[in-house]
């Protein structure tokens, strides 16, 4: 079965659909029964969770440095 690789170009809720997809065809193809969508966005944030607070991070760490070159530049 094809594994599930996170992507940094696209964002976490399409990163968990993928992941969903991924997720519930191989759970029908052995079978098995397919996660109820709360269910597996729960999985998928105990699994990923941390991959929102990076994004933010790294927003604001943008930012910030947006904001400091616009003060340069307004000087």
């Amino acid at each position: 079965m094809e594994e599930f690789v996170w992507s940094d170009d696209e964002t976490y809720e399409e990163n968990f659909e993928r992941w969903y997809r991924m997720q519930s065809r191989e759970r029908y193809t052995w079978k098995d029964n397919i996660d109820p969508r709360p269910l597996a966005e729960a999985k998928f944030d105990e699994l990923y969770g941390d991959r929102t607070a990076l994004s933010v991070s790294k927003t604001k760490e943008v930012l910030n440095v947006f904001d400091t070159y616009k003060k340069e530049e307004d000087s």
